[in-house]
Formats: C-alpha cells, sequence, structure tokens
C-alpha cells in the first residue's frame, strides 16, 4: 500500500514547483493560496471564486494546478476553484509546514553566516590597529555544531578554550 500521504506531500510539491517554474510566481504566493484560501480554518475544502482565484495567483497558475489535478475548476455559476480532495488538506498543510521550518532555517544560515562575516572582519580590522595585534591563525577557530531551534552557531577558540563567543540568531518569523 505504501504512504500515501507522502505520495500525495510529494505530489502537492512537486505540481507546485512545476507551477512556479512555468510562470516565474512565486512559491510562497503559491502555497498561501492554498492554505488561505482552498482549505478553511477548520480544515475543509472552500470554494474560491475564479475572480478571487485569478486575482491571487495568474491563470496561468491555476491552469498548471488545474493540469496537475491539485485544483478543479468548478463551472456553477461565475466558476469556482477548489482543492482537488479532501485527502489533500493535510498533506497539503504538512508540506507548507515543512517549507517554512525550512526558509526559517535557510534566514538563520545567512544571517548566522553574515554576523560571522562581519566579526571576523572586526577581528581582523582590531589585528590591524592593535600595536599587539594577535596572530590570527584561521586554523584556531572552528564553527561548533549545528544551527539548532534555540541558538546560534557557537564560535570558539580552540587554543585554550577560554575564550568562547555565542552568536545568537534571532528569526523575524
Amino acid at each position: 500500500v505504501g504512504d500515501v500521504r507522502g505520495a500525495i506531500v510529494a505530489y502537492y510539491e512537486d505540481s507546485i514547483s512545476e507551477a512556479v517554474h512555468r510562470t516565474a510566481r512565486s512559491e510562497r504566493s503559491v502555497r498561501n493560496f492554498f492554505e488561505e484560501q482552498l482549505i478553511s480554518e477548520s480544515d475543509q475544502r472552500q470554494m474560491v471564486p475564479r475572480a478571487t482565484a485569478s486575482t491571487a495567483l495568474s491563470p496561468r497558475v491555476l491552469r498548471s494546478l488545474e493540469e496537475r489535478s491539485v485544483v478543479r475548476h468548478l463551472l456553477q455559476g461565475p466558476g469556482y476553484y477548489e482543492l482537488c480532495h479532501d485527502r489533500f488538506i493535510g498533506p497539503v498543510r504538512q508540506s507548507n509546514q515543512d517549507e517554512r521550518r525550512t526558509a526559517r532555517k535557510r534566514r538563520r544560515l545567512i544571517a548566522a553566516a553574515a554576523a560571522m562575516t562581519v566579526l571576523a572582519g572586526i577581528l581582523v580590522l582590531v589585528g590591524f590597529w592593535s600595536e599587539e595585534a594577535p596572530d590570527l591563525d584561521p586554523q584556531q577557530f572552528g564553527f561548533v555544531g549545528e544551527i539548532e531551534a534555540d541558538g546560534g552557531p557557537v564560535w570558539h577558540q580552540a587554543s585554550d578554550g577560554v575564550d568562547v563567543w555565542q552568536v545568537e540568531v534571532q528569526s523575524g518569523s
């Protein structure tokens, strides 16, 4: 039988990737449309009027998602779009949550790299301006561990272990 939920997540992600690639629309806007328009707060499918859907996403994105059968275009009245099946609600939410988590980690890594670059620049400047410039050996400094959800990258001076610096990165999300 296999992992149905995992298969739906993979299919949803492939469909979004293809729509984004074909239309140059942002992945975040497509994912938001699913979570904010097509799925209600009570985890029910919602019908979205075609005009609203076309404003949130371009008709080309909607057509791409419809071709992949992730959304359905209903021809009642002015026309509506809806998520293809109730079974997609959980996997869509899971995929979007995973993507947000990955994006937060990516932003933290970028911020940590920027902070480390600034710190390295300051250390170099201090070394140039100081009368007793320290002999900065790049082998003395190293990255310790992974960035964790509650902290940031930790740098330490390996020679005697006395000096320890921790750069904490605060995410805006």
